[in-house]
């Protein structure tokens, strides 16, 4: 679980999926972007909390709240979303 993983930073966690999805590392500004991303989704779903229990449904996590679930949820779908990990014909 990347969220719950031990990774000291979000850059790190931000980092480590990127690798995953990509096979590279993510460049500063990619990183920024995503953190960017990830503190609005934060915000949003710390003040929407119901949007946060249907967005993750049934794929709770014990060791983080619902809104932080959600926000990595939301940040994840951008980087799997990206050209590199999408084969396009």
């Amino acid at each position: 679980n990347l969220v719950s993983a031990n990774l000291p930073t979000d850059a790190a966690r931000i980092q480590r999926a990127f690798a995953i999805t990509s096979g590279r590392p993510a460049g500063k500004t990619e990183v920024a972007t995503l953190q960017q991303l990830l503190r609005e989704s934060r915000a949003w779903y710390q003040a929407h909390p119901k949007s946060a229990v249907e967005l993750i449904g049934d794929r709770k996590c014990d060791t983080v709240t619902e809104p932080e679930l959600a926000a990595w949820i939301t940040t994840t779908r951008i980087i799997l979303n990206t050209d590199e990990f999408i084969t396009r014909s």
